[in-house]
């Protein structure tokens, strides 16, 4: 039987790959510390027939922002700073356009609760300093008091890597991979896109194009600051190691990290919908069959990558492909469900849907955006029927509620803040504020 169902998940994985144009995928699970599932599906390279395999290196994009939430908790183990600190203690030239930046504290930073709306990324910046001068020029400011909105933010974010220097006296880098990646033995994981040139059995990174029905691959990126929230590139089995640290089934001791409070990274920040919320660096769902699931996803061109466990039952599964905006969801709660042994599409019940007046619907329609390039969501109205446009991509759109929207294709929310006079004035949307543009 339990051959069965995993012969079950195989199908289905192979399937949805095909479906959603993935050239490569590997999964892992591991429960009570020992690893009972492991595979590689399709190629790492397409152009020479290497297959994925479970130590096949991929980039996890966003995954990396729990290993710098992880590195704090540490430091706050040690005594060495505390979350409810003023940033301003620690990296003094930092400055947004806010009245009190003493009220923004550390853990506004790992919980993303700033309440910044999308800004211009900057790669090019390798020093932090650089990217605080960068952020007092922004002309953005907050939509609310510290901890009154969230609004996902990776450059905020990074600034936990110059918190993390001027602590340690240690470059960001060289900390993360001394204390966190060598004590977990992830031989595997490394944040240098130069030291990935020194490994074998390496994924190339992919962009599918529909119009010529190929493949298109490109190199890692070097992110330069960014590489503290989304810089690491490992494998499955080196994700098991790192799960496996959260779940209690590998030896903290034995990493010198057992007197780390990891469970405040989970303990819920700010409440995303009914049952989910946002921690530090990772997500929480609340009752999903009965279990708590812990977990993060992430994406960057080339890399859509998912991770998490359920604490109680001690269990870690990990999932990532090689072709940018894969079914990395999808894939992940099959195999989830697979490991609890629930039918592998069975969906959670919903709330019913919800019929919205005129009035609510005019309520709703309109152009949220911020000058980034990329945030932007425009809902419309065709024959009756609310859309959400996208990057291009048209999505129908479902009520929940008076304020909530669900993208049909993708099961996206959008939610709506609409104020005392009844204005809709921001959209949240892929865990960002997007301001309405009139």
């Amino acid at each position: 039987m339990q051959n069965n169902r995993w012969s079950t998940f195989e199908s289905y994985v192979n399937h949805l790959m095909s479906e959603n144009h993935v050239a490569g995928a590997a999964v892992a699970i591991s429960k009570n510390g020992k690893v009972i599932y492991k595979n590689g599906f399709g190629y790492r390279d397409i152009e020479n027939k290497k297959p994925v395999t479970v130590d096949t290196i991929f980039g996890i994009a966003s995954i990396s922002k729990s290993f710098t939430a992880l590195a704090i908790m540490k430091l706050e183990s040690e005594g060495k700073l505390s979350v409810d600190d003023p940033v301003i203690n620690y990296l003094p030239a930092f400055q947004l356009k806010t009245e009190d930046m003493s009220k923004i504290k550390i853990h506004h930073l790992l919980s993303h609760t700033v309440g910044m709306p999308p800004i211009e990324r900057y790669q090019n910046l390798n020093r932090f300093h650089e990217h605080i001068d960068y952020l007092a020029k922004v002309n953005d400011c907050p939509l609310g008091k510290p901890g009154e909105y969230l609004s996902y933010c990776n450059d905020l974010y990074l600034l936990l890597g110059a918190i993390i220097e001027k602590v340690t006296g240690r470059l960001f880098r060289k900390y993360m991979i001394e204390e966190i990646i060598v004590p977990l033995k992830m031989h595997r994981t490394t944040y240098s896109t130069e030291d990935i040139n020194k490994y074998d059995n390496v994924t190339k990174q992919y962009e599918y194009e529909p119009a010529s029905n190929t493949f298109k691959s490109h190199c890692f990126e070097n992110l330069g600051n960014y590489e503290t929230s989304g810089g690491l590139r490992s494998s499955v089995m080196d994700l098991m190691k790192y799960g496996n640290v959260y779940v209690d089934a590998l030896s903290s001791q034995q990493a010198n990290m057992e007197h780390i409070q990891y469970q405040k990274m989970w303990e819920p920040v700010y409440q995303l919908s009914e049952n989910e919320f946002y921690g530090y660096g990772i997500r929480t769902e609340h009752n999903y069959f009965g279990h708590r699931l812990v977990k993060h996803g992430g994406s960057l061109p080339g890399v859509a990558s998912y991770f998490g466990f359920i604490p109680e039952e001690k269990i870690v599964v990990a999932v990532l492909t090689n072709v940018s905006k894969g079914p990395k969801i999808a894939i992940w709660k099959a195999a989830l469900h697979t490991a609890l042994g629930i039918p592998i599409e069975q969906k959670k019940e919903e709330r019913n849907d919800y019929v919205l007046s005129n009035k609510e619907m005019h309520t709703l329609i309109g152009t949220y955006a911020t000058n980034k390039k990329g945030s932007r969501i425009e809902i419309l109205e065709e024959n009756g029927v609310l859309m959400a446009k996208s990057n291009g991509e048209l999505s129908e759109l479902q009520a929940i509620d008076n304020q909530t929207l669900v993208k049909k294709d993708s099961g996206e929310k959008v939610k709506f803040y609409i104020n005392n006079q009844g204005i809709a004035w921001a959209a949240f949307s892929s865990l960002r504020m997007l301001p309405r543009r009139e």
